[in-house]
């Protein structure tokens, strides 16, 4: 991902409320340890979960608007039931 700020789409107000944001993935600094893991493979995965976490906030955003753009429906009429056996 390219430079450490936050993906657009990313609501600011995501900040601060618990939630994970690409930002904080991206700015998450890891105490090194002998024998640790690889830095690089790391910082490859969490590029990769923030890309992913920034479409899915992008999509959901989208969804969200799209469902608000929608007018009220109308309540299905469900069918009458069969008349009874004679």
């Amino acid at each position: 991902m390219a430079g450490r700020d936050q993906p657009e789409g990313v609501p600011a107000a995501a900040v601060g409320t618990g939630r994970i944001t690409p930002a904080d993935i991206q700015e998450k600094v890891f105490k090194q340890a002998f024998r640790g893991y690889s830095e690089r493979e790391v910082d490859e995965f969490l590029d990769r979960v923030t890309e992913e976490l920034a479409r899915l906030y992008t999509e959901n955003k989208r969804l969200r608007e799209q469902l608000a753009a929608r007018p009220a429906a109308a309540p299905t009429p469900q069918a009458a039931p069969p008349p009874p056996a004679a």
